[in-house]
């Protein structure tokens, strides 16, 4: 047991898993004919929801836009077999849709993220601060965002047994989820810097964690480039899932960032594997560009109802 980290880190709960729509894990594995069944399939159902989603106006959270999402999600975490995904993510078919499709879930993910921070924060700002957290876990994908958050730690303290006191997330958002659990799980003294690009991201994120009085406690906002922050105090820097939409924008944001931390600091890279690649690009650690300034240490994949796939390295020279 990591002695940094409470014991509950590590224990299961049994937790409704249904609220973010996604699908229990279902094996799509078949050989032959059957999976090329399979395969055409997925494919249809994918497009089809491209097309549904392109023809929307407007991808803030509705009923319409939501069950389209639910159904996307569902499908796209499902456990297949990497061959299964790989002809999938590299069909005809689908490649020219990807980034678009990949976008309208970027745009779709802030409006949803936007809309939540809105309703959470509330307008009384005499509201007692239990109130605002009992609204926080309401958010769809908080249970999502509880497990990764404890994947990554579980991922950390197995190559890193320094106590960690600050934290930079780059990529924050309007709802900041993953360091609200950080400061959760690890502790109330810890500092964490939230960094995003967006303005109105910074103004919506920080007004909520006021609002949680306490629980936002330990904090901190700054509106920024990925590249342009100076990390080198920092014992563990997070890079989100949409920072960057390829593998050459994540690449050269990644060297940037990398240039600003320290020797031996962690570096958490949000990743996707599977059918979830098609919600979000995919990032290959194993490049030479990345392996002469990171240590790359794990690689993570869930195969429940966690999205994300997550990369741990350390700083090199």
């Amino acid at each position: 047991m990591h002695k940094y980290l409470p014991s509950w880190l590590f224990c299961r709960e049994n937790r409704n898993k249904t609220s973010s729509g996604a699908s229990s894990p279902v094996s799509l594995s078949h050989s032959g004919d059957q999976e090329d069944m399979v395969i055409e399939r997925v494919v249809t159902h994918i497009i089809t929801l491209h097309t549904e989603l392109s023809s929307l106006s407007d991808l803030s959270p509705c009923e319409e836009v939501n069950r389209l999402f639910n159904e996307l999600v569902g499908l796209c975490t499902r456990t297949v077999g990497e061959r299964v995904a790989s002809k999938v993510i590299n069909n005809a078919r689908i490649i020219p849709i990807l980034p678009t499709l990949r976008h309208i879930c970027a745009v779709a993910e802030y409006h949803l993220e936007s809309h939540w921070a809105f309703i959470i924060s509330g307008p009384d700002s005499t509201e007692n601060e239990d109130s605002v957290y009992d609204r926080l876990v309401k958010f769809p994908y908080f249970n999502n965002y509880v497990d990764l958050t404890r994947l990554e730690l579980g991922a950390i303290s197995a190559v890193e047994t320094t106590p960690i006191r600050k934290i930079a997330f780059i990529g924050s958002g309007p709802l900041p989820m993953t360091s609200l659990q950080l400061i959760y799980i690890l502790s109330p003294d810890i500092e964490i810097l939230n960094i995003d690009h967006d303005p109105s991201a910074i103004s919506q994120s920080s007004r909520l964690c006021e609002r949680l009085g306490i629980k936002g406690k330990g904090m901190k906002f700054l509106c920024s480039d990925a590249g342009a922050c100076d990390l080198t105090d920092f014992d563990v820097v997070y890079l989100a899932a949409l920072v960057g939409s390829t593998q050459h924008e994540k690449e050269a944001l990644l060297i940037d960032i990398v240039a600003k931390m320290r020797k031996g600091a962690i570096l958490v890279v949000r990743s996707a594997h599977g059918l979830r690649r098609v919600l979000y690009a995919e990032f290959d650690p194993t490049t030479e560009a990345v392996k002469r300034c990171l240590d790359v240490q794990a690689v993570v994949h869930p195969y429940n109802h966690v999205v994300n796939s997550l990369i741990v390295g350390k700083v090199r020279n």
